[in-house]
C-alpha cells in the first residue's frame, strides 16, 4: 500500500478541521485522532473536554478484498472508521443534539460531515474512495461528580477503500501443489 494508514487519517482530520457550518464558523472547535484500544480515553477525553463541538476519529479496522488472476493475487483493504461527534451547550449544560438559535447542534453538521467526504478521494490518490456506512446516536452520561449532563452525539461509520495491489503469486503455496498427510 503506497499510501499509509496514517497518511489517510491525517487528510481526514485536516478536512474536518476546516469544515464550516451554514454560519461560517468552524463545525469543530476539536478534531483528534484515536485508536480503538484507547476508545474509553477518547471518551473520556470528550466528557472532559471544555469545547462546544468536538469529532473524534476512531479507526475501527481493516478489511481486505482479494481476487486471483492467473499467477498474481490483486488485494483491495479496506479501513473501517468511526466518526464520534458531539456538541455541549455550556450556556444550558446540556448535550445539543438538536441545536438551537445560537448552536447548530450535530444533526445539523451530519449533512456537511456527509456532503466533504462522502465519495472523497482525500486527494492522495484518483483511486482511493472515502464510502459511508452507518449512523447511529451515542449518549455518553457524566460522571455523578459532574455539573454536566453529558454529551449526545452521532457516529458516523465509514470505510476508506485503498488502490487495489498485485502480488505475484509463489508458486509453491498453491493448495494444489499441497500433499495430503
Amino acid at each position: 500500500m503506497n499510501i499509509s494508514i496514517v497518511e489517510v487519517l491525517r487528510a481526514i482530520q485536516s478536512l474536518l478541521q476546516g469544515l464550516k457550518v451554514s454560519d461560517g464558523s468552524p463545525a469543530f472547535e476539536t478534531v483528534a485522532l484515536y485508536d480503538l484500544p484507547n476508545l474509553d480515553t477518547a471518551l473520556s477525553d470528550l466528557m472532559e473536554s471544555t469545547t462546544a463541538r468536538v469529532c473524534l476519529v476512531v479507526p475501527s479496522g481493516m478489511d481486505y478484498s482479494s481476487t486471483q488472476t492467473g499467477t498474481s493475487m490483486i488485494i483491495s483493504p479496506i479501513l473501517s472508521l468511526e466518526l464520534i461527534l458531539s456538541h455541549q451547550d455550556y450556556e444550558t449544560g446540556k448535550p445539543s443534539l438538536w441545536g438551537s438559535d445560537v448552536y447548530p447542534g450535530v444533526i445539523n453538521i451530519i449533512d456537511p460531515v456527509r456532503k466533504m467526504l462522502d465519495g472523497n478521494q482525500l486527494s492522495l490518490d484518483p483511486r482511493l474512495t472515502v464510502v459511508p456506512q452507518s449512523a447511529g446516536s451515542i449518549r455518553v452520561a457524566a460522571a455523578e461528580d459532574k455539573v454536566s449532563e453529558g454529551r449526545e452525539g452521532m457516529v458516523l461509520g465509514y470505510q476508506v477503500h485503498f488502490p487495489p495491489e498485485k502480488y505475484p503469486l509463489n508458486r509453491g503455496a498453491h493448495l494444489s501443489n499441497l500433499s495430503k498427510s
